[in-house]
């Protein structure tokens, strides 16, 4: 099987599309910065990402990524789905080795070698947990980071991934 890449659109920034209807009914204190939290803003995602938000980012690019769960994120136990868990911390991690990526060399791509996720605790429908992503070690071609999903202190799963930097060619 051949690595994944991402290239710089996989993910796009954007406003908040006023008509989408699971913005709107997101409760405004799970979201809603206070004067001592950075922004958080909508982005857009591509590919299969597109299919499981919406997923919120810190503003500007950081290392948060915010779910409110819904109830097309549950499994059949009626808990946050393992699958989904996966995915929004891989979302955290793509995003922040890229740029990490990209960052030390111009016009750099990532891809996958392996992500790791220990499931700690369970979340439910209306819970907004967080994503976090950080690079703890950075080579020429290689960087390692970690990772978390939480709702407040309450940890749902930890992860660690490493990604290999490759140049893009004509």
């Amino acid at each position: 099987m051949a690595p994944e890449s991402h290239p710089p659109s996989d993910v796009i920034v954007t406003g908040a599309p006023a008509s989408n209807p699971a913005l709107r009914a997101r409760k405004s204190s799970s979201v809603a910065p206070s004067s001592a939290e950075p922004r958080f803003e909508p982005f857009q995602a591509t590919g299969f990402a597109a299919c499981t938000g919406p997923i919120l980012r810190q503003y500007p690019r950081g290392d948060r990524f915010r779910l409110a769960i819904a109830d097309h994120h549950l499994n059949s136990a009626g808990r946050f789905h393992g699958g989904m868990a996966m995915t929004l911390q891989k979302v955290a991690f793509d995003q922040v080795a890229f740029e990490t990526a990209l960052g030390m060399s111009p016009g750099s791509m990532v891809e996958l070698v392996t992500i790791n996720c220990d499931f700690v605790g369970p979340a439910d429908a209306g819970d907004c947990i967080e994503a976090r992503a950080v690079v703890t070690r950075a080579t020429r071609s290689i960087l390692f980071l970690t990772g978390q999903i939480a709702h407040g202190n309450r940890q749902i799963l930890t992860a660690s991934a490493i990604y290999k930097i490759a140049e893009v060619t004509g």
